[in-house]
């Protein structure tokens, strides 16, 4: 029946792996982007590898999170752009939803039996005072090196296998993710461990600064 189905478009390594430039999928109602994905990587199986490093445009927009995809729409799969390496540190100007870490990951090994996460969300309010939105500004080259040898840190502390990390830039409003962590292992206490540590070395040393802003004014946090 026209219409009910959506385009699906492959670009550089996604198009070799699937071995087709574009396809059709049917689709007779809305459905969620996870399970829309899900369906194309039991089509395509060296797709689900690809997925760990490739982003989604939904009608020609990137996605997060995990929305509803309708009869006629057009997804693009989309990897790497040139120059830009596959990487589990990221810093991104647009808003992500919680678990975005976890979706950077991408599959987990069959040899981990513990996933732990934590997501970063704006509160409210801050030492009494009403928050009105923040801003993070970030030494993106820096920043991103740190985030890596925090990671290493991590798997040399803890056993554990992969570390993602995503944090916000740019001006955040209440309820935004600032950041997303998560962390893969064979058992719970290394992965909940380096979860923790992660997040903790991450506000040590990693060039990220956040200015808050309240009904009282504003504070870059860490200089009083």
């Amino acid at each position: 029946m026209e219409g009910q189905a959506i385009t699906v478009y492959y670009f550089a390594r996604c198009r070799e792996d699937v071995g087709v430039s574009e396809e059709s999928l049917p689709l007779s109602e809305p459905t969620l982007l996870r399970e829309v994905v899900s369906t194309l990587c039991k089509r395509h199986p060296k797709l689900q590898h690809a997925m760990r490093y490739t982003r989604i445009a939904l009608n020609q927009e990137f996605v997060s999170g995990n929305p509803l995809v309708r009869p006629g729409d057009e997804l693009a799969m989309i990897p790497p752009v040139s120059g830009g390496a596959p990487s589990f540190f990221q810093l991104r100007a647009e808003k992500f939803e919680c678990g975005e870490a976890t979706r950077v990951l991408g599959p987990i090994s069959i040899g981990c039996g513990a996933l732990a996460t934590f997501d970063g969300i704006v509160r409210k309010t801050s030492l009494g005072k009403e928050v009105t939105h923040l801003e993070y500004e970030a030494y993106g080259d820096m920043a991103i090196r740190q985030m890596e040898k925090i990671a290493k840190e991590a798997r040399d502390a803890f056993a554990i296998e992969r570390v993602a990390v995503i944090h916000r830039t740019g001006t955040l409003q209440l309820g935004d993710v600032a950041v997303s962590i998560a962390v893969t292992a064979a058992h719970r206490a290394p992965a909940l461990d380096a979860c923790r540590y992660v997040i903790d070395r991450l506000k040590e040393d990693v060039p990220i600064w956040k200015r808050e802003h309240s009904v009282d004014g504003e504070t870059w946090w860490g200089m009083g």
